[in-house]
């Protein structure tokens, strides 16, 4: 029985487990084993790597798309609730200066979809 903390774990080890377990660290690794345990070392850090490394980010005309109603149906409840309408058309104003550069964007991809159903 080992504690670790507040719990209590039930090992069924024997003393012949032990003794195998202290004669085979005794042993020495062969070229191949350290070869093997090389070639495991560089599987593991390769897959470590895979999974740390995002996937790039990407601007794809459906979700811009997407996300231009999302805004506009935002700004038209804020628009139904503002009883000044001059700060609600600043707003909008900046709000729609702040999404040009994603509006050239999504108009360049449209561009070059039309052209590519036009070319097939």
């Amino acid at each position: 029985m080992v504690d670790i903390g507040n719990k209590q774990l039930q090992l069924n080890i024997s003393e012949d487990d032990d003794l195998d377990l202290l004669e085979s660290q005794a042993e020495e690794l062969t070229s191949e084993d350290l070869m093997e345990l090389e070639q495991q070392m560089i599987a593991f850090e390769e897959e470590r790597l895979d999974l740390e490394t995002p996937e790039p980010k990407k601007l794809l005309m459906n979700k811009l798309t997407e996300a231009f109603h999302l805004i506009e149906a935002g700004m038209a409840k804020l628009e139904e609730q503002d009883l000044n309408a001059e700060r609600f058309t600043k707003v909008y104003r900046i709000v729609i200066d702040g999404l040009s550069c994603y509006k050239t964007i999504c108009n360049k991809k449209k561009e070059s979809s039309v052209q590519a159903t036009l070319r097939n």
